[in-house]
């Protein structure tokens, strides 16, 4: 009766420590999952941000007439001011120049209406949109950087090492 009695008691402290190994490994996996959902998170802003910086070149191709000069820019998000003329496809009145205003600030500031969000400082964290030359921009061929920087959304602090920033250089 003895040997029943001291198996019953092995076999409970088996259980425990089985339940503590198995909560162990449950919170590994919980905490693994939460790591796999916050980069899955900071891809996509890469990509989305990734997707900006192609659109910003796409659009300074589009308007050869300006061969780039309005496009050369320091912006970051304080200073997302509406252009003065809101120039888009269906309007020909714009000037080179404000063409490339209109385009620096639908790209970088944009503008949120019912159902569509469009504020990429906001969506996205933007810090600076920075187009620049090799050389002089005036002259034709010139090789352009456009660059944008963001903060990843694990951090949401500008000061912090977590901002990333993506490069694209580029002939119109």
């Amino acid at each position: 009766m003895s040997d029943q009695l001291k198996n019953t008691g092995a076999t409970l402290l088996e259980v425990v420590i089985t339940l503590f190994i198995m909560s162990v490994g449950l919170l590994g996996l919980a905490r693994l999952q939460s790591t796999a959902i916050k980069d899955s998170l900071e891809t996509a802003q890469r990509s989305q941000t990734a997707w900006l910086v192609s659109e910003m070149v796409e659009r300074i191709r589009a308007n050869p007439a300006d061969k780039a000069n309005s496009y050369r820019v320091e912006l970051s998000r304080e200073n997302c001011s509406k252009p003065a003329r809101y120039c888009s496809a269906t309007l020909t009145e714009c000037t080179p120049s404000e063409l490339a205003r209109f385009d620096i600030w639908d790209v970088f500031c944009g503008e949120s209406s019912e159902g569509v969000l469009a504020d990429s400082v906001e969506s996205l964290k933007l810090s600076t949109l920075s187009i620049s030359c090799d050389q002089n921009c005036s002259t034709s061929p010139a090789n352009y950087n456009v660059s944008i920087s963001w903060q990843t959304r694990a951090t949401g602090n500008t000061s912090d090492p977590n901002t990333q920033q993506i490069t694209m250089k580029v002939r119109p």
